[in-house]
């Protein structure tokens, strides 16, 4: 196909091989400079004979190669690549012929191994492990492909750990996603060895029914097959009457004893677990469970959001704690200062009224009610309304239990005394004696408690104000 020119499209390009650039003759556009000469040009050497002058770089090629001899009719050495590639191909067909996989599979093995050349992926290693990694990556990137890595360890007799490092490595190294190994196929093969004699088909179908489930519920992601092979065929084995142990799984499976039983602890709690073994094999629960590993996460933010509650109602207990201790102390230094009160009567309502403002009438009930039905708890414990008032004002608004300074204290002490001294002036009469003028009899026995509400009194006083009296005296 003739070049065509990038700005007007023109394909008739001129091309200079002594300027080395392309010219369109159509509107003089420059499309190459400095173009590289591609002929084969040779010269004369002392001995009279005529060599190629230059060098040959191949596709595949990692350094330039020199020309020897007339006309091309050698190199002056091998390209160690090229063959590096030819000895790989030639093995890779080798071993998949023993593996009896597809022409396609090999070819795409080659292709990995090309890679890993490009990459200098071979310098340090063996050339056995990258070939069988590079045959292992095509079982595992195929869909189809199901070639078992212990294979392959049988025809390069490597190690199990040497060559899946390598196999790591390498799927890292090209980018290649690893499809995760279905655990199924797995079963039959450790089945084999565990010896289950004719119950052999009887004990795989029902470890293959347990893989399938425990995959529905998520338990395979990001665990090796083999753990979950070796819990189901421990469960199977148990459920056709056959005694295996963990340490017998373990010895086939190649895994730890705690990843079966963790395996166990798992699919115990799955709704699966919970029915026998003829509703296992006839029902099929379709609900999907949520992975072990987020499970395990929500009960462990659940259990440290419960400390960090435990955590801050303490904190909370210790500063009410910290709280009450001061209104205790505030209300201690507060009744000391103000000293023992006359009236006995004035002072329980005061102390009432900064304690919770619970009355005697409420406090009391019913027993403080008269046979005539007449509640006189509320005019035996009553005080007048400026005492209230007083009262009232010594506390703070912002709290019921804060009152106020000692200075304020001393002065509505000394208001009150003289406040009672005149009520007291007032009602005598000038002979020094109290007068009683229009108090009848009747007015003044109501007044009088009797000995049935005395002790109820009494009992209630202590029970309210017992340690306040305490601190009093």
């Amino acid at each position: 196909m003739p070049r065509a020119c990038s700005q007007c499209g023109c394909t008739e390009i001129e091309t200079d091989p002594t300027r080395g650039h392309a010219v369109c003759t159509n509107c003089g556009t420059v499309l190459e400079d400095q173009i590289i000469v591609s002929e084969v040009h040779y010269q004369e050497n002392a001995a009279g004979g005529a060599s190629v002058i230059g060098q040959f770089v191949s596709n595949d090629g990692s350094r330039a190669q020199s020309f020897h001899g007339v006309y091309g009719r050698g190199f002056s050495s091998e390209d160690s690549r090229k063959l590096t590639l030819e000895n790989g191909y030639r093995r890779l067909k080798e071993m998949g012929g023993q593996l009896r996989m597809h022409q396609s599979s090999i070819e795409t093995a080659f292709g990995f191994f090309k890679l890993a050349v490009a990459q200098r992926f071979t310098r340090g290693r063996r050339m056995e492990h990258v070939l069988a990694s590079c045959l292992y990556l095509v079982c595992r990137v195929d869909p189809g492909g199901s070639e078992d890595l212990e294979y392959i360890l049988l025809l390069e007799a490597a190690n199990v750990h040497v060559l899946g490092r390598t196999f790591v490595q390498l799927a890292a190294e090209l980018c290649q996603n690893i499809r995760i190994v279905d655990p199924i196929i797995y079963i039959r093969r450790f089945a084999n060895q565990l010896h289950f004699d004719d119950k052999l088909n009887r004990v795989v179908e029902s470890a293959t029914r347990l893989v399938s489930r425990m995959k529905r519920d998520w338990m395979h992601t990001g665990r090796r097959p083999a753990g979950l092979c070796g819990a189901a065929l421990l469960i199977s084995a148990r459920m056709h009457n056959f005694n295996r142990t963990i340490d017998q799984i373990i010895k086939i499976v190649k895994v730890c004893e705690s990843t079966v039983r963790k395996r166990l602890l798992e699919f115990d709690s799955t709704p699966s677990a919970q029915l026998t073994i003829e509703e296992f094999d006839n029902v099929d629960l379709e609900e999907e469970q949520d992975p072990p590993c987020f499970t395990e996460g929500k009960k462990k933010a659940k259990l440290a959001q419960s400390q960090m509650k435990d955590e801050l109602s303490d904190k909370m207990l210790k500063e009410l704690n910290k709280f009450e201790e001061n209104i205790n102390k505030s209300l201690k230094r507060t009744f000391m200062i103000s000293g023992e009160r006359e009236d006995g009567v004035k002072e329980v309502a005061t102390a009432v009224k900064i304690i919770g403002g619970t009355t005697v009438k409420e406090a009391a009930g019913d027993d403080w009610k008269t046979p005539d039905g007449a509640d006189d708890a509320e005019d035996a414990m009553s005080f007048t309304s400026e005492d209230a008032d007083v009262t009232e004002n010594s506390l703070s608004e912002e709290t019921s239990v804060v009152v106020k300074s000692q200075k304020t204290e001393k002065v509505e002490n000394e208001e009150k005394e003289s406040e009672d001294k005149k009520l007291a002036v007032e009602t005598k009469s000038e002979s020094g004696e109290l007068d009683l003028t229009g108090i009848d009899d009747e007015e003044i026995d109501k007044l009088i408690m009797s000995e049935e509400e005395a002790q109820h009194k009494a009992k209630w006083f202590d029970v309210e104000f017992g340690d306040y009296m305490e601190i009093v005296k």
